[in-house]
């Protein structure tokens, strides 16, 4: 009898590249997610053929085929400085290893014109035997970060949801004697700041927008194609790489400043639309903080409500930045030294 008292997640980094991978291999460390049921769908692309006998011809025997495979599952988890590496290492870049020592600085820039990802084999289950499975050669699609609008009473975590994606999906026992990490720190939406500015500012010397930022949250897309060829297998070899494509969307308390420097560059005659260079900066105890740097063009300032309070609800897309020669550029300073393994 199987019986589902938690699902875990367990990751270990595989050598080689998207467009090159290497063999799958055994988790090394327990990756916190939101308690419940994961589950890995595989895909065997299942078809039928067009035949035409007075009947479906998938009701005829010995006709349906499976092809190409693949495999995926979403999954959230609460984001912090400790483990925000993961995933942006299968999103953005992979194989950082961090600047200074006690904090470690480890920086991540969107990589639009080729791919650094790092590939992972992920373990899901259980903890029944027959109910453990692994996802192999694993990238991340879609990622959102950010969190909710501020309330108080109330916490508000920053939170990641993920589109994990693999190259195949086998039942296999989870890597055992892996225990959950600890001294994990979450990244708080109460103590995370807005500082913005042209884009004639360095992004270290943009002003606070003070008291201003009610929510945020940044939208990651992009497929990763899979790489197939006719061979002895069913199983594709690799990742091509789309073009990714970022927004956000924001909450923002109405004010003079804010008035200037959002509503009305999005309201401003002509048809250039104006762009501004914004730092989103979420700070923890100690040394702890996350940084996301990002060029943005505002596509829409909508009047909304936060318990009564107006304030500006905003959508902008992410644009590429000289300065970072990339569209974002993100940054975790904690106490974690490198490389991840």
């Amino acid at each position: 009898m199987s019986e589902i008292v938690f699902d875990r997640l367990q990751l270990g980094p595989q050598t080689g590249t998207p467009g090159s991978p290497g063999a799958a291999v055994a988790a090394t460390s327990v990756f916190p997610i939101d308690a419940g049921l994961i589950d890995p769908d595989l895909d065997r692309g299942y078809a039928s053929p067009d035949e035409d006998y007075g009947s479906l011809s998938r009701h005829q025997t010995n006709r349906a085929s499976y092809g190409l495979r693949s495999a995926g599952v979403p999954f959230t988890a609460v984001l912090r400085f400790e483990d925000a590496m993961r995933l942006l290492e299968m999103r953005l870049a992979g194989g950082i290893t961090p600047t200074g020592v006690g904090p470690y600085t480890w920086t991540y820039t969107m990589d639009d014109a080729s791919d650094t990802c790092k590939v992972y084999t992920a373990e899901v289950g259980s903890e029944t035997a027959n109910d453990e499975y692994k996802l192999s050669t694993c990238l991340i699609t879609d990622l959102e970060l950010g969190y909710d609008a501020l309330v108080a009473p109330g916490e508000h975590p920053w939170k990641a949801t993920a589109t994990l994606v693999a190259i195949d999906r086998t039942q296999a026992a989870l890597t055992a004697a892996l225990t959950a990490p600890s001294a994990m720190e979450t990244i708080e939406g109460h103590l995370t700041t807005l500082y913005e500015g042209t884009t004639a500012t360095a992004f270290a010397s943009l002003a606070e927008l003070a008291a201003s930022l009610v929510g945020y949250k940044l939208k990651i897309s992009g497929a990763r194609p899979y790489r197939a060829y006719g061979s002895a297998t069913d199983l594709p070899t690799a990742y091509g790489l789309a073009k990714p494509e970022l927004t956000i969307e924001a909450m923002v308390k109405v004010g003079a400043t804010s008035k200037t420097n959002i509503f009305d560059i999005f309201m401003g005659a002509g048809a250039p639309a104006g762009e501004r260079r914004w730092r989103v900066k979420a700070t923890g105890s100690g040394t702890k903080v996350l940084t996301l740097d990002h060029r943005v063009r505002f596509t829409s300032v909508r009047r909304s409500e936060r318990d009564g309070e107006s304030v500006y609800l905003v959508a902008a897309d992410v644009v590429k930045d000289a300065t970072l020669s990339s569209s974002l550029q993100a940054i975790v300073i904690n106490s974690v030294a490198g490389p991840l393994t």
